[in-house]
């Protein structure tokens, strides 16, 4: 079973990787035996050169490597340059078929963090399923209608509200929570926003407040939630604090 491992640059937590991905960090010289290091899953930090598979990685960093030679009778050492590592603000924003896929993939789930991406791409997604889904129901109303059948109407119209609550409530409201916990807001502010919204004369003080928050840029580094979703590759390992 592959382990995931977290550390620490720069007061910030990286992460999770595979011992075969921290070789290129230890190559960079982005991570030493005093780095602190984590197993993904726990909460233990300890030195990486305490950690036996990652120690076993830096001694083959600080060995000597054997010369090479270049030209004949030249025999002085060749070094490599180190693997480029893209810095945060350089990790490419999610498509449109990626954000719509991640936010469907974290359905219902209130817990951990959404990017930017993940929120209007999602957005966008299910509006484009949501127009052929009303013109469904627009035609099996007026199929209903048109036998005079009060209860066939009805019961089209309870079947769409159930579609509508079933699946788009909670999936809207989780990712929502998720982009605030991505600013390091807790969700709680989506409730209350979305009450102070439906008030009069007020409410687009709400809606304007909510709009800027799922337009502003993730917090740097983990917070309580997680890490930050622009590194984690996987969300479904992000935190699991409450809202």
């Amino acid at each position: 079973m592959t382990r995931y491992w977290l550390y620490t640059a720069q007061q910030e937590t990286t992460g999770p990787f595979t011992v075969d991905e921290l070789r290129e960090k230890i190559g960079a010289g982005l991570l030493d035996s005093d780095t602190q290091v984590c197993l993904e899953g726990t909460e233990t930090w300890m030195r990486a050169g305490d950690v036996k598979e990652i120690e076993a990685v830096l001694s083959l960093r600080t060995a000597p490597e054997s010369p090479e030679v270049g030209i004949v009778g030249d025999a002085s050492p060749k070094t490599h340059p180190p693997t480029a590592v893209a810095p945060e603000d350089q990790i490419p924003t999610l498509r449109f078929f990626e954000g719509f896929k991640q936010s469907v993939r974290n359905y219902g789930r209130f817990r951990g963090r959404s990017r930017r991406s993940e929120l209007w791409w999602g957005l966008l997604g299910s509006t484009l399923l949501g127009i052929p889904a009303m013109i469904l129901f627009v035609i099996a109303t007026a199929l209903a209608s048109r036998v005079s059948d009060e209860a066939a109407v009805a019961t089209v119209l309870i079947l769409y509200l159930l579609m509508i609550g079933a699946w788009g409530i909670p999936w809207w409201m989780a990712l929502c929570v998720r982009r605030l916990h991505d600013i390091g807001k807790s969700g709680w502010w989506l409730v209350l926003m979305t009450v102070i919204s439906i008030l009069p004369f007020v409410g687009i003080i709400g809606t304007v407040f909510l709009v800027v928050w799922y337009c502003t840029d993730s917090e740097k580094g983990e917070n309580r939630w997680g890490p930050n979703p622009k590194i984690a590759v996987d969300p479904s390992h992000a935190g699991s604090s409450p809202a």
